[in-house]
């Protein structure tokens, strides 16, 4: 952010988490709202989000009914911020698990521009916790953060609101440009590409059978076949069924034919497949093949799901050299224009 920007002339002001957001006394102690542990087998499918200490997808590892049981605990509107420092703003209804707390301004109601400032500023404070530490409710009320202050010396969430819907509206032109500029590509001729099988690329190997309880926490990407970020949807130390990074991940089931380049060791689940490159692969060449494995994959949506077998003996096109051997250099280089480009517009669009 350069010198010019509206918040180098605002009055900062200190101010604990306790006195801006909604708290109570238990005993001697303060501390936020938080959630509550329910056992997976008393929660029925239902459309209430359901927040967990999970870094993916806004915190929310499922859709449960409401429960009259007294943990099963439902806040509006509000900042969700787990003991591990994972925190997300909720527009509408969520159910909270064991160790994630609420946070609920006392003055005024969030919307999606003060909310998105204040997980900024909260995200910054809380980020030297370690895990020992443990964000619990009741250190979170004395954690302190600064914020823009109105001449009453109150928060100016006036201010945090205006700022970051001029930011979002600057963001949202930029990507609209992008867009456009994306739409102006001029495609790849290839008529000259030639058909290989799967198989004959990659060694397709099964995933491993891992329950969610028999999971346990730690740092290695857990691959399930999920559309989502990059097909993780956990981290656990599990680690006999190891796969080695700089490989592509399948979904044979689920969201069916959806690859990804996993750039660090990883567990598969049993419905996905991990393609082994019989070849030298970069995550340039990776990011190249990925989309055109997903391309055929596509045609098996609408099947069981795309086998071991029957991937190996799908064909997909790629470019090739004069003696009819896939083009990698070719790849290597188409990809590595692309991301520069991508990372120039990019900045650009931070620039704003």
């Amino acid at each position: 952010m350069t010198d010019a920007s509206p918040l180098n002339y605002l009055t900062w002001k200190e101010f604990k988490i306790g006195d801006i957001f909604q708290t109570k006394t238990t005993g001697k102690n303060i501390q936020v709202p938080t959630g509550a542990m329910m056992k997976r087998q008393d929660l029925i499918e239902g459309d209430i989000p359901r927040v967990t200490v999970s870094k993916f997808d806004n915190g929310i590892t499922g859709y449960y009914a409401f429960s009259p049981d007294k943990n099963y605990r439902v806040y509006e509107n509000f900042i969700s911020v787990s003991f591990l420092g994972t925190i997300f703003y909720h527009a509408g209804k969520a159910s909270l698990d064991m160790k994630v707390h609420c946070l609920k301004p006392c003055d005024i109601e969030l919307n999606n521009f003060i909310a998105s400032f204040l997980v900024s500023v909260i995200r910054k404070a809380i980020a030297n916790f370690a895990y020992s530490d443990q964000l619990s409710s009741t250190v979170l009320p004395n954690i302190i953060i600064k914020l823009p202050a109105a001449p009453d010396g109150k928060p100016d969430f006036k201010f945090m609101e205006l700022y970051m819907l001029n930011i979002f509206s600057k963001s949202k032109a930029g990507l609209e440009s992008l867009q456009l500029a994306d739409t102006a590509k001029i495609p790849v001729d290839i008529r000259s590409w030639k058909e290989f099988k799967i198989g004959e690329l990659f060694n397709v190997v099964k995933g491993t059978r891992l329950t969610k309880a028999d999971q346990k926490s730690g740092d290695i990407n857990f691959v399930s076949a999920s559309a989502f970020n990059n097909g993780i949807t956990a981290t656990i130390s599990n680690d006999s069924h190891i796969h080695p990074g700089n490989n592509l991940t399948v979904n044979y089931d689920g969201s069916i034919g959806y690859t990804f380049y996993q750039e660090q060791p990883f567990w598969a689940l049993d419905d996905v497949n991990v393609l082994y490159p019989k070849f030298e692969m970069t995550k340039n060449i990776a990011l190249f093949i990925a989309p055109i494995i997903k391309s055929v994959g596509s045609k098996h949506a609408y099947e069981n799901k795309w086998t071991l077998e029957v991937m190996k003996a799908d064909k997909i096109s790629l470019p090739v050299t004069a003696d009819g051997k896939p083009d990698f250099k070719f790849m290597e280089r188409y990809m590595q224009e692309i991301l520069d480009d991508a990372e120039a517009k990019i900045n650009a669009l931070l620039d704003y």
